[in-house]
């Protein structure tokens, strides 16, 4: 899986990519809504580990996460 946290400017908030080990889009969603996003994800198991990824992920850094 892999992470990818994007900077807004002005108005446009931060934003958050999820994709899959194939690049495929899983999830997307503003930092603000980023608890009822990862509770959304049917990984319910991981939304922990991905927060802490988040939160530690510098803006515009692809992360490869592995659980």
């Amino acid at each position: 899986m892999y992470l990818l946290k994007t900077q807004g400017i002005g108005n446009v908030p931060d934003f958050v990519q999820i994709r899959d080990k194939n690049f495929v889009l899983i999830e997307h969603f503003s930092l603000k809504t980023m608890k009822n996003a990862l509770q959304k994800i049917a990984l319910p198991f991981c939304s922990e580990i991905l927060k802490n990824y988040i939160e530690k992920t510098e803006y515009g850094i692809l992360q490869k996460i592995e659980y």
